[in-house]
């Protein structure tokens, strides 16, 4: 698998960016990415949710409500007849760098790890909201390596 693009749907980021102010940049916050990979080696993002709400805000980290992150994967996978799966996370930083951090890399490799993930290259998007706008990256795990997306596009589709 040699990836190179990812694409999200436009009202999956438009979700991410509401979830994103709602912090106001003060904490971190994330959540789930479902989504599918073409024949092309592209990653196609679908749905994300939120953090749930026990998720736990902090200024470099978060952590998701996993009873709610469950219900959510659970929901979409069935909800498209198992065609959109479970393909990783988001999560916003607080300061203007989307550099993955040594806590981000450590989780990407313990998602890879995961046997019930089923997932060997999870998917990181990392984005940061400033001056009106949403910045973003998105990374993948393989191999023991993390590595950056080299395109990021936006899909204007239903």
């Amino acid at each position: 698998m040699n990836l190179e693009d990812i694409f999200i749907k436009r009202d999956a980021l438009s979700f991410i960016e509401n979830e994103v102010k709602k912090t106001d940049n003060e904490v971190e916050t994330g959540g789930i990415l479902m989504g599918y990979y073409t024949v092309k080696d592209e990653v196609v993002i679908t749905h994300c949710s939120g953090p749930g709400p026990k998720a736990k805000h902090r200024k470099y980290s978060v952590t998701l409500d996993s009873a709610y992150a469950q219900k959510f994967v659970d929901e979409i996978y069935l909800q498209t007849n198992r065609n959109i799966t479970y393909i990783g996370d988001w999560h916003s930083h607080t300061f203007n760098d989307l550099t993955p951090s040594r806590t981000d890399k450590k989780e990407l490799n313990k998602i890879a790890k995961n046997r019930l993930s089923r997932l060997e290259t999870p998917i990181m998007l990392i984005v940061c909201y400033d001056d009106q706008q949403l910045f973003k990256k998105s990374f993948y795990y393989k191999e023991k390596k993390v590595c950056e997306f080299k395109n990021l596009y936006t899909l204007d589709c239903e």
